[in-house]
């Protein structure tokens, strides 16, 4: 068993605030900047966006601001540390119906 001083591995956590919109968090020891990628049905990528910081927020828009179409989606979220490398990275689906 881990003893108290054991590091925490990162953790990603994605809640959905209202329709249309995802928080994404990270946590854990070393976490500096979280990034995204969202993938239409076909593997076209629709948006990418990166920052410093835990969270990040995700709208059902693509990279020029439109509404995206109803569908299925697959999002890829990556935790990185201080020096941009990952140490998390997760999948997701995320159904958009309006």
């Amino acid at each position: 068993l881990p003893g108290p001083q054991a590091a925490r591995a990162p953790e990603l956590l994605v809640r959905a605030t209202d329709p249309g919109r995802w928080t994404l968090e990270a946590s854990g020891r070393g976490v500096a900047r979280i990034g995204a990628s969202v993938f239409d049905a076909n593997g076209r990528t629709v948006w990418v966006q990166e920052r410093l910081g835990r969270t990040l927020r995700l709208d059902a828009l693509d990279a020029q601001g439109r509404p995206l179409a109803n569908g299925v989606y697959l999002v890829r979220v990556t935790a990185y540390d201080a020096a941009g490398a990952p140490v998390h990275v997760a999948l997701r689906r995320w159904a958009v119906l309006r």
